[in-house]
């Protein structure tokens, strides 16, 4: 939901299919929604969607007007939100009828929700033979060996979208791959510079990053800086980072006011994409 740019209704359409056509249910989301559940599957594209502003109120009525008019039950996803208003409009105007999915890198969008369960797909459940299918998929004809696929999920931290630029980008040859791994982990070049076109909606990670640090406050963008001295691969204990933390006090807090402060500032960042947490061990982590 970009704020610039015209109302395109040729994009901003409803994609309706039947689950029953459906060949790649994936037991992943027979966890979220049983299929028996719903009949219809309608996908929105979010992007370009103005539902918080006068302008928008032409789609938002058709929009109200179609899933009211839908007799069967149906499940609704919304792919890619990036405001808060996409998520009000949705929780106002949704019919007894309907389920909805949500993708986002804030979770703090839906704190306006009251029943709400959130899917957090972690990093590092890209597997070895996962990974290896997916070259076979990109046009890598040479096999590569169990040491290799490791060293690749490594250095990427498992980040699929990464492993997807620099895959396309090494055109289906291997050494090319090798190269640009060997590049991005030992030279650290900016994540612009991995830049093409693929399914991901953006042409690289720095785009991404830019948009989830629009979720911040400006204040806690300048405080977030100062992660910029920790290692970006190593897990950083709580007790670290509050070492060097940026806060407004007036010196009359508690220590434990302090870490209550900084607790919750991270957390915010965590919700937003940021940070990876671990919660047993209150320890850190760049999203990779």
């Amino acid at each position: 939901m970009d704020e610039e740019g015209p109302l395109n209704l040729a994009t901003d359409c409803l994609l309706i299919a039947s689950l029953d056509s459906t060949q790649n249910f994936t037991e992943k989301r027979e966890e979220i929604i049983q299929k028996d559940e719903v009949d219809m599957m309608i996908q929105v594209e979010t992007e370009g969607l103005f539902l918080g502003s006068s302008q928008s109120l032409s789609i938002g009525n058709k929009l109200k007007m179609t899933l009211e008019n839908i007799p069967k039950k149906f499940l609704l996803i919304l792919d890619g939100v990036l405001k808060s208003e996409t998520v009000r409009f949705f929780d106002e105007y949704k019919p007894n009828n309907c389920k909805i999915l949500a993708t986002s890198t804030s979770s703090d969008l839906f704190t306006s929700v009251d029943y709400l369960d959130v899917l957090k797909l972690e990093g590092d459940e890209l597997e070895i033979n996962e990974l290896g299918q997916l070259l076979r998929k990109f046009g890598f004809e040479e096999q590569f060996n169990n040491e290799e696929l490791t060293e690749l999920i490594e250095k990427t931290g498992g980040n699929f979208a990464l492993i997807e630029k620099l895959m396309t980008l090494a055109r289906g040859n291997k050494d090319h791959l090798q190269m640009l791994l060997s590049e991005f982990s030992t030279s650290r070049r900016s994540l612009n510079e991995f830049t093409c076109n693929t399914p991901y909606p953006f042409n690289n990670l720095e785009g991404s990053i830019k948009q989830c640090l629009k979720m911040l406050s400006e204040s806690l963008c300048r405080s977030f800086d100062f992660c910029s001295v920790l290692e970006p691969l190593a897990w950083t204990p709580f007790e670290v980072i509050s070492l060097i933390w940026p806060l407004d006090i007036c010196g009359n807090e508690t220590e434990s006011h302090l870490k209550s402060l900084i607790s919750h500032q991270l957390q915010t960042i965590v919700c937003n994409s940021i940070l990876d947490a671990l919660p047993k061990n209150k320890n850190y982590s760049f999203t990779k």
